[in-house]
């Protein structure tokens, strides 16, 4: 499967910002049920995508963190991103783990 964040960036969007519109991308493109097959999932941009917040990336991927873990979830996910972009699910994933570790959920 493949995601195109630029159905959500908008024309000329630079920056992906908010957990709530992390949740609203991961509801729009059925997140829940593509973690539960098989497949691959191959995440895009548009080349005008400056930066993904973490709270962006939160909101994108807790459902996915919880359900696979870190490995599967970086197994299951290949980001073709821009070494920036790259960065930022990065410190997103991160961010989530410190929150798991700190709630006593790992």
């Amino acid at each position: 499967m493949q995601i195109d964040l630029s159905e959500i960036v908008g024309k000329g969007g630079v920056v992906l910002a908010g957990m709530e519109r992390g949740t609203a991308a991961r509801d729009l493109f059925t997140l829940d049920a593509h973690d539960a097959s098989g497949e691959e999932i191959v995440v895009t941009a548009p080349e005008s995508l400056e930066a993904i917040s973490p709270s962006f990336v939160q909101g994108f991927l807790a459902g996915s963190l919880s359900k696979l873990g870190e490995g599967r979830l970086r197994e299951k996910y290949r980001f073709e991103l821009n070494e920036l972009l790259q960065e930022d699910i990065s410190e997103g994933i991160r961010r989530l783990l410190m929150k798991r570790k700190i709630a006593g959920l790992d």
